[in-house]
């Protein structure tokens, strides 16, 4: 009983030798990974301003919009599409209507889980949200940081201009302004 226990044992061993010799056994410059950068050339997202129905938002989002891209933001260019190779920092911006159809906030339940900063009033009005100003920007891969410092900056100045909340696209997460500013710009 004794040596059927061993030969189990060497049997075993000997197959997890041959396995880990195997497995090392590939040559280093097989490519498991490509040369260069990972990161694509041109970099896009999309935020999203919730305009919320309580108080009736007093300031246009493209007002507000147009005035913070000629007062701070003047890198970004505001267009009417973006293509697919950005050479500079590019935004494009649209209301989008009929929000509960066409792009639908986070009901109550995943509010508690992906809701940031967000009264119990404010998560009900966003629930009778009718419109949403959407944002998508795009800028080349060697200004990632500043580029997407400045649309989190810009998203923020108009949620607060307009009384919304801003969403996150990549994230699907919903925040106060105050909350954006502590988890993006704080920082």
């Amino acid at each position: 009983m004794r040596s059927d226990r061993v030969t189990t044992l060497l049997v075993a061993a000997a197959s997890i030798a041959c396995m880990f010799l195997c497995c090392c056994s590939r040559r280093a410059d097989q490519g498991l990974v490509p040369a260069g950068s990972p990161m694509a050339d041109s970099i896009h997202f999309q935020y999203a301003v919730y305009l919320l129905p309580m108080p009736p938002h007093s300031v246009d989002p493209a007002a507000a919009l147009h005035e913070a891209l000629v007062s701070k933001y003047k890198d970004l260019k505001l267009v009417d599409e973006i293509t697919r190779e950005s050479q500079a920092a590019l935004i494009h911006a649209r209301v989008q209507k009929n929000v509960p159809q066409e792009y639908p906030p986070p009901d109550l339940k995943s509010l508690q889980y992906f809701g940031h900063g967000i009264s119990p009033q404010q998560a009900q009005a966003l629930q009778k949200c009718n419109e949403a100003f959407v944002l998508e920007f795009a800028h080349p891969k060697d200004h990632v940081w500043t580029a997407l410092r400045t649309a989190n900056a810009l998203v923020e100045e108009i949620a607060r201009k307009t009384g919304g909340l801003v969403w996150d696209e990549e994230t699907r997460e919903v925040y106060s302004p105050d909350a954006w500013h502590k988890k993006r710009l704080a920082s």
